[in-house]
C-alpha cells in the first residue's frame, strides 16, 4: 500500500488504478481493522471522507477489475466489467439502457394519452395512441409498438394501482 501511495503522490500511478487495487484488497481482506486499513489509503480524501457501502455492491466492480488485470485476459476494462460489448455488433450497456429508457418513456406516453383521452370523455385505442405518438416523436410506428408491447402492461398496472383506469 505504501508503494502505491508514493506512486499516486508522485503522479506515476493514477488514482483510479489505485482505487481499483484498493477495492480488491479490501474485498479480499474484510477481516482487517477498517481504521488500520484507512490509515494506509494513498489519497488523503480517501482517509477522511468515508461512506459505508454494502459488500454486494462492490462485488461486481471488484470481480470485473480482477478479471481485467488477469494476465491472460485481452479484454478492455469496460468488457471486463460487462458494460461494453465484447464482440463486433454488441452494443455497450449504456446504449442498451438508453434504448430501454426511451422505450419506457414511449410506453408510458401511450398509456397516458389513452388515460387523458378517457378523462376528457372520449376513447383512444392503443393502435391510435401508438400512431399519434410515433408522429409526434418522429419515430417509427414499429418502435412505439415494440415499446408499448414490452413496457405498456406494466405502466397500465401502475396507473391502475394509483386509481386511474387505463382500459
Amino acid at each position: 500500500m505504501r508503494q502505491m501511495a508514493d506512486e499516486v503522490a508522485t503522479g506515476s500511478q493514477p488514482e483510479s488504478y489505485a482505487a481499483f487495487e484498493l477495492l480488491a484488497a479490501i474485498f479480499s481482506a474484510r477481516e482487517i481493522d477498517p481504521a488500520k486499513l484507512r490509515a494506509v489509503f494513498p489519497v488523503k480524501a480517501w482517509r477522511e471522507e468515508t461512506v459505508e457501502v454494502p459488500v454486494g455492491l462492490l462485488r461486481p466492480i471488484v470481480l470485473g477489475w480482477l478479471n481485467y488485470i488477469e494476465p491472460s485476459n485481452a479484454l478492455s476494462l469496460g468488457q471486463s466489467m460487462q458494460i461494453e460489448g465484447d464482440k463486433q455488433g454488441v452494443s455497450p450497456t449504456r446504449n442498451l439502457q438508453a434504448t430501454k429508457d426511451r422505450d419506457r418513456r414511449l410506453a408510458k406516453q401511450v398509456v397516458l394519452d389513452i388515460v387523458q383521452t378517457k378523462l376528457q370523455g372520449s376513447t383512444l385505442s392503443i393502435d391510435a395512441a401508438c400512431v399519434s405518438l410515433a408522429q409526434r416523436e418522429k419515430v417509427s410506428l414499429r418502435v412505439v409498438e415494440r415499446a408499448y408491447k414490452k413496457f405498456g402492461p406494466y405502466m397500465r398496472k401502475k396507473l391502475q394501482e394509483l386509481g386511474y383506469a387505463a382500459d
